[in-house]
């Protein structure tokens, strides 16, 4: 049976994962098992690999417990978009591939559509960088 509302396709799984929750990765990991599988994760490895030799993490001083602060005090809050969202995580406002420090002073909290949205571009509007 189609679904034309995606709402009631996503319900629909939920329901699922709730009754079967011992089959949430069994798929995955057949497929993994086959021939097809291994080689997409070797080149998938491979292709993870090769862009950590061409672009290297920057030296930092960043601690995990700087990151929670982040986070914490950007109480949910995407720093470019201001929308409240439980899919946040960190953005570098200047990108490690424009010369960006791993530091404190350089890592904002963002929802997760507007830090894919950035990339490695200029910041989406002007935020207040975490201060000391």
């Amino acid at each position: 049976m189609p679904y034309t509302n995606l709402s009631k396709k996503y319900e629909a799984y939920k329901r699922w994962r709730e009754r079967y929750p011992e089959r949430k990765h069994q798929g995955m990991q057949r497929y993994l098992q086959t021939e097809h599988g291994r080689a997409m994760q070797l080149a998938r490895d491979a292709r993870h690999a090769a862009r950590r030799r061409k672009h290297p993490l920057p030296s930092g001083d960043l601690t995990a417990e700087q990151i929670t602060n982040v986070l914490r005090t950007s109480q949910d809050r995407c720093a470019y978009c201001g929308v409240r969202s439980f899919r946040m995580g960190i953005d570098h406002v200047t990108p490690f591939a424009k010369g960006g420090a791993n530091t404190l002073h350089n890592i904002v909290a963002a929802c997760w559509s507007c830090n894919d949205r950035k990339h490695t571009g200029p910041p989406l509007r002007p935020v207040q960088l975490f201060l000391l």
